[in-house]
């Protein structure tokens, strides 16, 4: 079965408000192949993946000339700017979280929360990832016995 990344939840929220957002373009980037590794028909786009990535890294880059700027000309445009990208933003955020659900529910056969989905997106789909079940993994040293041997110990001759 395909393994995805666990990551905690707290880190997930204190890496996006250190980074102004874009921790979460990162964490959708990273996960993509693998995402896309799971059986079903829907894919995460590249160009969509990327664009958001880059949307996310300039709405924060432009935080500083809309400060300076702020009260000019130029600093209204930079503000109407940023709130069409951050619509594209947040509504990308918002559509690649419901395929990732639909991606996971489909593989996984779990049931995801519409609602969480839509308020929490990427927090709520990666906390839904940190409870899928784990295959056992054998471990090492530990050998089956063999035919002439119980449980108890070697077989008495």
């Amino acid at each position: 079965m395909q393994q995805l990344p666990k990551k905690s939840v707290w880190a997930m929220l204190g890496l996006a408000i250190i980074t102004g957002g874009i921790y979460l373009a990162v964490w959708f980037w990273t996960r993509r192949t693998a995402f896309n590794r799971l059986k079903h028909y829907e894919k995460i786009n590249y160009m969509i993946a990327l664009l958001f990535l880059i949307s996310n890294i300039i709405l924060v880059a432009l935080l500083i000339p809309s400060i300076c700027l702020e009260g000019t000309p130029a600093g209204k445009n930079i503000d109407d700017f940023s709130r069409i990208l951050n619509l594209f933003v947040v509504l990308t955020m918002i559509l690649q979280a419901f395929k990732i659900r639909r991606i996971l529910s489909a593989h996984y056969g779990i049931k995801l929360s519409g609602i969480a989905t839509f308020i929490f997106s990427f927090y709520y789909i990666q906390y839904k990832i940190n409870r899928l079940p784990r295959p056992v993994e054998p471990q090492s040293g530990l050998q089956a016995p063999d035919a002439g041997e119980d449980m108890a110990g070697p077989a008495r001759g």
